[in-house]
């Protein structure tokens, strides 16, 4: 409660105050995040108790045991070495929890001060939408979506090697992150309009049509039958399939402003030219940012039926995180309707 009347009185409005107390506040929000975290006890979380025990339990497991083996107590590699290298400096599941924490909300913040200029509704959106309270449960795959991130925006300033290795570390740190290839993919097709659009009618139809395909699967690979979850748990999702939709309906909308015409003239200086370049540049990332969230709501689409589908979703949960911001900036331009949409936000997902 307390956190959101500080974001209700000091960020949602973020065009009304200073950079710097932008910033101040910002800082503030994190470190509320990490404390709160880091300092929570074993039985806040539902895996918490499960991760102390493995961590404790890797603690006096060989080196030579973890580095050669995939997964050691059900964890990957990557988890595992980092689990040992914190218990070799100080042999405590709090100071390990605390140093994730951490790394996790540094990640994020990060990742939406280079992709959006609405801290504020991204902040609210960060603790709304549930993103910083699951990696209180799934905390491997929340902190390999944290590291992704920051593969991300090393593949944007082109340092692709960088990007690389980070990707690698990731998917030995929770093997789904291996599902963050598309949104590589989709960077190398940003300037085909053609191919992102057959990207946005495929997603669009899958979801539509995945209980249709969903069926010829069962019927041709029966084994496949025992994911399928029952279909009264479908109405267990309430209204979160609205938020689906609206999230579903910016996305379109991004990628539409990107595919129609810009009207460019010839005569224009250089000084404008560069201007359009840069525009395009943002345009771009836009549409990567839009095309995520749309696998996003089709992988959510597909795990009401489809038992742990959801999960490949959840990697692509920073990119719905910044879409409205996003949104905000390109289509809404008046400070009214700024206040207004981001109080609309604000009510929404608290």
């Amino acid at each position: 409660m307390l956190l959101e009347r500080y974001l209700d009185n000091n960020v949602i409005f973020y065009n009304s105050i200073s950079k710097k107390r932008i910033n101040i506040t910002y800082l503030i929000f994190f470190g509320a995040c990490v404390l709160i975290m880091g300092l929570r006890s074993i039985t806040v979380g539902v895996d918490t108790a499960h991760y102390s025990a493995i961590f404790y339990t890797i603690s006096e497991t060989p080196w030579n045991i973890i580095l050669t083996n995939w997964k050691t107590e059900a964890c990957e590699i990557g988890y595992c070495i980092l689990m040992k290298a914190s218990a070799s400096i100080f042999s405590s599941y709090y100071f390990f929890q605390f140093l994730i924490a951490a790394l996790f909300n540094y990640l994020m913040l990060m990742f939406f001060r280079n992709n959006t200029k609405c801290y504020g509704l991204t902040a609210i959106i960060y603790l709304g939408l549930g993103t910083y309270t699951m990696a209180f449960n799934i905390t491997r795959q929340m902190f390999s979506i944290a590291i992704l991130t920051l593969a991300y925006d090393c593949f944007k300033k082109g340092n692709k090697k960088r990007s690389l290795l980070l990707y690698l570390i990731a998917i030995t740190i929770h093997t789904v992150a291996v599902s963050f290839v598309l949104v590589y993919l989709f960077y190398l097709i940003k300037n085909n309009q053609k191919l992102i659009l057959i990207v946005l009618c495929s997603i669009v139809l899958l979801t539509i049509n995945f209980q249709i395909i969903l069926r010829v699967v069962i019927k041709y690979v029966p084994m496949y039958a025992k994911f399928c979850k029952v279909s009264e748990q479908e109405n267990s999702y309430g209204m979160i399939k609205y938020v689906w939709l609206v999230i579903a309906i910016i996305s379109i909308l991004n990628i539409y402003k990107y595919i129609k015409p810009s009207k460019h003239r010839e005569d224009v200086p250089i000084s404008v030219i560069k201007e359009y370049l840069n525009e395009d540049e943002v345009k771009t990332s836009r549409v990567i940012t839009s095309l995520s969230c749309l696998v996003y709501v089709m992988c959510y689409c597909i795990g009401i039926n489809v038992e742990f589908f959801e999960r490949l979703g959840i990697i692509f949960v920073p990119f719905v995180i910044i879409l409205f911001g996003q949104f905000q900036e390109q289509f809404i331009k008046k400070l009214l309707w700024k206040k207004t949409y981001s109080a609309i936000i604000f009510i929404a997902f608290f």
